[in-house]
């Protein structure tokens, strides 16, 4: 699982094989399909619907997040949603999208009750929706909009960028960082959210995640630390300050978007530790993985252990 890394182009070539532009939800796996470890570094499989997870159209409970809902990274069976049956009453819709193809899987699938939504909050919401935000503009779907290719010929474009941009990292510094035995990489830029620029996008996120958020009676907004913020707090630097300043900055927008009577908040960021992600790769190891089950658990279920 060390190895893993999604943004190396070698296994994001491979991801996007696995995945399909989806004129109602805007992303989605391939259907009822499996891969095998040695095609992306863990074995993955998805449901149905294209999706990862509990999939009880008619359950009570509903998650939503990005592509950390889906426990990326780790084996089938590894994944925070398998590790207790509390899941079994839920529907999970998390996917790298925008809120309004969120609102639209629960327009179109789902049939539930509605009685419990849990958001799992991580800054990169704003980058992913923005990107489909802005494809909508366009008229193009996310494939279209951000020229992704799964040929050969782009694969070997791909790579070759990739190198040179890994190699500018490494001379300035600010690209890896060795914690107990381990070499962990970061981004300096990871998801940065240009707050000034996007304020028509940011208008209209609000009126997507207020509609999510009125269809459910209760709601707990979770907010999960990204790697960057973990590592600033070992490897102290100006341009990792800025981030995480940014980081901050666009919780403030989101908290302000869902403060209402019904919304309590969730603050993981002290709940976890470098050990919790990949090392090469921005998503939860096998202990991050557990180690969102046990404070979900803890703060949200009622489970006994």
């Amino acid at each position: 699982m060390k190895n893993i890394n999604l943004a190396h182009p070698f296994f994001s070539f491979r991801w996007l094989k696995t995945l399909r532009a989806d004129n109602d939800f805007g992303l989605r796996f391939l259907p009822s399909k499996t891969w095998r470890k040695g095609y992306l570094g863990f074995t993955n499989s998805t449901n149905e619907y294209g999706l990862k997870g509990p999939s009880n159209l008619n359950a009570d409970t509903v998650f939503i997040s990005t592509s950390y809902g889906l426990g990326v990274g780790v084996d089938d069976g590894k994944n925070w949603y398998e590790l207790s049956d509390i899941y079994h009453d839920s529907f999970n819709i998390s996917f790298p999208v925008s809120n309004f193809h969120h609102n639209k899987c629960l327009d179109l699938q789902y049939k539930g009750s509605a009685k419990k939504l849990i958001y799992i909050y991580h800054p990169n919401l704003w980058f992913t929706s923005l990107g489909f935000y802005n494809a909508h503009k366009k008229n193009l779907n996310i494939f279209e909009y951000y020229n992704w290719k799964t040929d050969y010929k782009n694969f070997f474009k791909i790579y070759a960028k990739y190198c040179i941009k890994n190699l500018r990292k490494l001379v300035q510094g600010n690209y890896k960082l060795r914690y107990n035995g381990v070499s962990y990489r970061y981004n300096a830029n990871y998801v940065k959210f240009n707050i000034e620029n996007s304020q028509d996008f940011i208008h209209q996120e609000k009126k997507q995640i207020n509609n999510i958020l009125s269809r459910f009676k209760d709601i707990t907004v979770v907010k999960i630390p990204v790697k960057e913020q973990l590592i600033s707090k070992l490897n102290k630097n100006k341009t990792l300050d800025s981030l995480i300043s940014n980081y901050e900055s666009s919780w403030d927008i989101f908290k302000n978007m869902t403060m209402q009577e019904n919304v309590s908040f969730v603050d993981l960021t002290d709940e976890f530790e470098l050990e919790d992600y990949l090392p090469l790769d921005t998503h939860w190891s096998e202990k991050g993985n557990q180690k969102f089950h046990n404070v979900l658990k803890k703060y949200i279920f009622s489970e006994k252990s």
